[in-house]
Parts: structure tokens; sequence; C-alpha cells
């Protein structure tokens, strides 16, 4: 099933009525200071509505606080969550529990946090009926019931499967699953399909969609994805520093932002229907911490628009009923979240690859399938090749195997024209000046023990160049000030890590760069800011790029040539305006159907 705006619009026919859910002045602290400041908000029986905003905007802790669910050193100063008419946060412990899970499910971001790794999946559904007093043999039926409800073939035979033997798009299932488990009829979901390939974001999306149609549950969806919003929301409202900004059905909010930080989230999308090579839009700055909010407008700082009033006075909320939002000097024409015109990409052909793989073949196992069969790829400086496929198509193990991380069964890589295999421990080093990798999360690829001047120095040292670079140059080279330097990566936002994870791979002047799935965990703010980043960094020093994505928008934005990946094989090679314009398999065509943008008109 897809959610067309026409389903949308049916949808939203039936969730009149008396509010399910009804926020009203809802203040959390945390640490001391105010990160929640005074949010309203209403979900009717069968609504999906969408809580959009960065990280830092105050969504989860929203969400959390409407379930009694706050961590430590976090709480609730003033509001009412009435649930079926009852405040919540008048209630006894006791009496939420009965509530939590019962009534109110909720899915969380990281279905392996969640699940237990050492107990099969189809006990820990039994497990949140049999909480609530269903007896041993029907938690049983429930648990089986819930795997089928939610799209995993073969019930009983996965139900003794454990989590590590599920796909990230079958373990959010399983996590929906649960939340399900003792038919709620409310579903919290914060950020269930951040990182997902877009068919498995589709799959998760449709049977949220699903789950509503079909039980009535009304759904509170938590995310930063404006492609989100567009296929499942039926009403959104946009938070920043804590409070909500905007509020609107879903389809005039896409086709027509009113705050100045909705139509910047929207802009700062690439899109399938844009134009390429355009620099995205970029909100600049960061969102203000819990008790850094201004007099006045808290985006006033972040805003191109922004005059004397927005800094010293509030805005008020204007509008009613399904629609309002809260600005001094609101988006009155289209033209202002219109993309920048399109940029020329260059299509002249570069300098002789640098890197070349030739017939690449990887197992893990004898008895398991090949991770990569038969595939090759090649790149040079200043051009970008785009590598695109699902999760478990075998994209990581290509990064891989490119940077001599893995030694493949059969075929070759090589780097100015020399092996892995034959440079020996000697050659490595001269090799891998050539070839860096930017790894997918810039936290777990930076030690919280060093500096940014430390991680900066450190390959600089191992190369012998620590006296022709300076990090404080590496840092004006990625835009980020030399304040950061003497900070620990945990001081730093998520686009700042990735920028100090770029900074460190450009360090010993490579030709190419290897960046797998850089950008999938990061705001739409941030995201832009990388990617126009990439872009800047291949036209002032000419730099290679092996993007590994699975959305095809950044692809299709940044890269010249593109490879689809299948079950480890290379189903579809192009350039990638002919591959986008045209997709010659119907893997790709799939691909691209799934990746649809949000409306506007």
């Amino acid at each position: 099933m897809t959610a067309t705006d026409t389903d949308r619009a049916s949808a939203a026919a039936t969730v009149s009525g008396a509010p399910l859910l009804e926020v009203r002045g809802l203040r959390v602290a945390a640490g001391g200071a105010e990160a929640v400041r005074g949010v309203d908000f209403t979900v009717r029986p069968g609504e999906i509505l969408g809580l959009v905003g960065e990280s830092g905007s105050g969504k989860t802790l929203t969400a959390l606080a409407v379930n009694r669910m706050l961590p430590p050193g976090c709480r609730t100063t003033a509001g009412t969550v009435r649930f079926d008419g009852t405040d919540l946060l008048a209630l006894p412990e006791p009496a939420v529990r009965a509530v939590r899970g019962r009534r109110i499910g909720m899915v969380f971001q990281d279905p392996l946090a969640y699940l237990n790794p050492r107990m099969p999946v189809g006990r820990q559904l039994a497990e949140a009926a049999l909480v609530h007093g269903a007896g041993r043999r029907e938690a049983r039926a429930r648990a089986l019931e819930l795997l089928g409800l939610v799209g995993i073939d073969g019930p009983g035979r996965r139900y003794h499967d454990r989590p590590h033997e599920f796909s990230g798009g079958m373990r959010q299932r399983v996590l929906i699953a649960m939340a399900m488990a003792n038919r709620p009829e409310l579903l919290i979901a914060d950020e269930p399909t951040t990182a997902l390939d877009p068919s498995t974001r589709v799959e998760i999306l449709d049977l949220l969609v699903r789950l509503r149609d079909e039980t009535g549950t009304a759904v509170l969806l938590i995310t930063h994805d404006l492609g989100v919003v567009a296929r499942s929301c039926d009403t959104v409202q946009v938070m920043y520093a804590g409070r909500i900004v905007e509020r609107a059905p879903a389809r005039d909010l896409l086709a027509g932002p009113r705050h100045r930080y909705t139509a910047g989230l929207l802009a700062g999308v690439p899109r399938l229907d844009g134009p390429p090579g355009a620099p995205l839009t970029v909100i600049g700055g960061r969102p203000p911490a819990a008790g850094e909010a201004s007099p006045g407008c808290a985006f006033a700082p972040r805003c191109a628009a922004a005059v004397e009033r927005c800094t010293s006075s509030e805005p008020q909320w204007s509008g009613a009923g399904e629609s309002g939002f809260a600005c001094h000097l609101p988006v009155v024409r289209a033209e202002v979240t219109e993309r920048q015109k399109a940029v020329e990409r260059r299509v002249e052909r570069a300098e002789e690859p640098v890197l070349v793989a030739e017939d690449l073949t990887v197992r893990y196992g004898r008895r398991r399938p090949p991770a990569l069969e038969g595939v090759s790829l090649s790149a040079a400086p200043g051009r970008a090749v785009g590598v695109i496929g699902e999760s478990g198509s075998g994209k990581s193990t290509l990064a891989r195997a490119l940077l001599g991380l893995l030694t493949p069964h059969t075929g070759t890589v090589r780097v100015a024209g020399r092996s892995w295999a034959e440079a020996g421990r000697a050659g490595e080093r001269e090799l891998r000046r050539r070839v860096q990798m930017v790894f997918q999360d810039p936290y777990a690829s930076l030690s919280p023990r060093m500096t940014v001047r430390e991680a900066l120095a450190e390959p600089l040292v191992a190369h012998g160049l620590r006296d022709r670079r300076d990090p404080a140059e590496l840092c004006e080279l990625v835009g980020l000030p030399e304040a950061v330097l003497d900070a620990r990566p945990h001081r730093l936002s998520g686009g700042q890590r990735q920028r100090v994870a770029i900074a460190r791979a450009l360090a010993v002047d490579p030709q190419v760069l290897v960046a797998d799935e850089p950008t999938s965990a990061l705001d739409v703010s941030v995201q832009a800011q990388i990617l126009n980043l990439f872009a800047d960094l291949r036209e002032r020093t000419g730099v290679g790029l092996v993007f590994i994505s699975h959305d095809l928008a950044l692809v299709r934005h940044l890269c010249d040539d593109v490879l689809v990946l299948r079950h480890g094989r290379v189903v579809e090679r192009a350039p990638a305006a002919e591959l986008f314009a045209a997709p010659a398999h119907p893997y790709t065509r799939e691909l691209l159907a799934a990746a649809s943008p949000p409306s506007r008109p």
C-alpha cells in the first residue's frame, strides 16, 4: 500500500472527533535548563501526526515526556498530557505503567539497542503480551500473529531466530510488532526509518499507514526526514528550540511553508526532480542548546531575513484550526523555497583513474553467497562515482575492499597501478596516502580521548607530513573554526564531527576519498552542509570521490557516474544523468520509485 496524497486526504476525513492525545503547555527541563518550552499538539484517533525538526529541537524529549519515560536528569516542569481525557502527568507510576505498553506503544530508533540479542525474537514479542496479563499460550499465538501482521515471512520459522539473524528493516518491523502487542490506541515512533535504505524505509512507512488503516491506531511520528512526512503523515508540526513553530496538513506545509525555518529545511533537501549539482540551501549555525534561547525568535540568529524585531520580541502564533505558525516575517512567495539555478556539472574526462577495482569477489564463509561477485569500479581525481543499493547489497564490503581492509577471493584493487597485495608493508603506506576513507559514523571513527588537534595531527605524523601541514589549515579547508581544535568529539555537533573526519582523511593529500554513507544519520541542514563541502572540495582540490549511499537523491546531486549493486553484483552502470533519466534495470526503477520526493506544486 502507498500513502498517496489522495490516501491521506481520505484518511484525514476519518480523524475528526474528540482528541485521543492532547498536550498543552508541556515544559521539560534537562540538566537544569529548559529543553521543551510550552509545546501544544493534538492527536486524534486514526491520525498520523509528524513531529519534525533537527536534532536538539526537543522532539524525543517531548515524546518521552508524553510516555512518562524521561531519562535521569530530565523532568516535566509544567503542562498537561491528556490521554483519552486523563492527565498522565497527574497519575501515580503504577497507573501509568498500566497505560504504557498497553494503550500507548513506543517504537525506538535503534532496534538493536532495544532487542535482547540472546533471546529469540518470538519470545520477546510474547513477553510484551505476558507482562500485561496474557497467558503463555495466548502470548505465543499473539506473537506469531504480530510477526505476520508486520510482514515477516514464515512467522513459525522465524519465531526462534535471534535479532542478529534479521535485517535492519526486519528488526524495525519486530519493534513495531512489539509496540502493537497489546493493540494500543496510540503508537509513538521515534525516528523509525533513520539509516534505512529507500525500499526498506518505504516498507516501514507503508506498514505504519496500513496498521493505522486496519486497526485505527493513531501514530505520533518523530522524524527529521521530510520525505517521511510526505509519504505518511496527515498533519505536521515543526519544532525548533523546544517550541512548535509551524503546524499544517502535510500537503499544505510541503507545498507552501510559512515559517522561515520550515522553508530552509525543505530547500536543503536534494531532490530527484531538482537540478543536479546546484549548491543546496544551507541553514547556517546550529540550533540553540537548552537554556540558550534568546528573548526574541530562537531562529533569528540563523535566519537570513531576520530584522531587529526578530531578535527583541518573540513572535506570536498566527492562524487557527489545523494551520498556524509563529514568525515575524513569514514566507509569502513560493520562490523563496525554489532551488538555486543549476550549476553545470563538469563533463570533461579527468586524469587517468587512480583507484581501479577489477572483477572483485568477496565471500564471508563457504556456505554463504558471495558478498561481492565480479564487481569493477574506477575512480579518478575530480570525478565522483556513486554506489547505490539496499542494505546487504555489498556497498560497505566494496568500500573495505577498495581500501585494502579485506582481501578479495578473486580480482584485484589497484591504486596508482599497484595492487594492495603486491605493495607489501612498505608500499602500503604510500598507497594509503592516495586513497582515504570517510566512515559512516564519525563518533565511532574518532578517538574520544583525542582533541581535534591531536586527531588531525595523527595522520600527518604517521606519514611524516607534520611540518608540511597545520591542523588549523585543515579546519579552514572544511569550514571549521579554529576554536574546535582543543575540543574532544563529544563536545562537537554531528556535522562538526563529520567535518573533522573529512579533514582527517584530507590531511595527507589523497587523490580519492571513499565515503561510506557519510550523511545517513545527519539532519537535513547538516547533510546539506556536508554535501556542499564535498562538491566544494572537488572543485578546489581536485580530489576524486567514491560516494556510497542508499539515498538516490544525494547520489544524483553529487555524482558523475553511478553503479547500482544488488546482492553483491553490479546490475546497472551509467552516467548519473542517463541513469536517473532512463534507468534500464527493473531494480533501479524500483529504487527510484521508492525514493519519490516530497510533494510540492
